[in-house]
């Protein structure tokens, strides 16, 4: 395997989206964040449904 393969700016970058806190007293809110294309050793998976777990409330928190 090259350095080049092993490198995420050789293989290209997509917008994927996620949710985030910008502080500990600000709401979860849908942003963009850019992702590496997935290589021949990964596996991409469509998420239709997603949960946000009470550990990671306080995390978001400083808690």
């Amino acid at each position: 395997m090259s350095t080049a393969q092993l490198r995420p700016e050789s293989r290209g970058l997509y917008e994927a989206k996620a949710y985030a806190a910008a502080g500990a007293k600000s709401p979860l809110a849908p942003i963009s964040i850019s992702r590496r294309n997935p290589g021949e050793h990964d596996v991409q998976i469509e998420i239709l449904f997603f949960g946000i777990c009470h550990s990671n409330l306080h995390q978001v928190r400083s808690e």
